[in-house]
């Protein structure tokens, strides 16, 4: 028969472990995705093909203006190809800016 102070461990061990998993697996993320404008960027590689909703897609690799870099769904009848240059639209965070996506928009003329 366990101890008293074996269970507590145990309830103390299963608390901290299920609040590990709130922490970084479950808790809901509210955010408040906001219009930022448009960024452009160019197309670095494109990646293997997947479906979205029944809307087939590819995922490119696209380095923005500021060097850094960012995966952006790019609907495969856009004829996007490595090196071009596409426009992206972005929404920031209104709680904290610093948190953007970026969703592609067109192919840069």
């Amino acid at each position: 028969m366990p101890q008293f102070g074996e269970l507590l461990k145990g309830g103390v061990i299963l608390a901290g472990a299920a609040l590990v998993m709130w922490a970084f697996f479950i808790r809901p993320h509210s955010y408040s995705w906001r219009a930022a404008g448009q960024a452009n960027g160019t197309v670095k590689t494109l990646m293997s093909n997947s479906k979205v909703m029944g809307q087939p897609i590819i995922n490119a690799v696209v380095t923005l203006e500021n060097g850094r870099q960012t995966i952006v769904a790019v609907p495969l009848k856009s004829d996007i190809r490595k090196g071009d240059r596409i426009v992206l639209m972005v929404q920031e965070d209104a709680d904290k800016p610093t948190r953007r996506r970026y969703a592609y928009l067109n192919e840069a003329p």
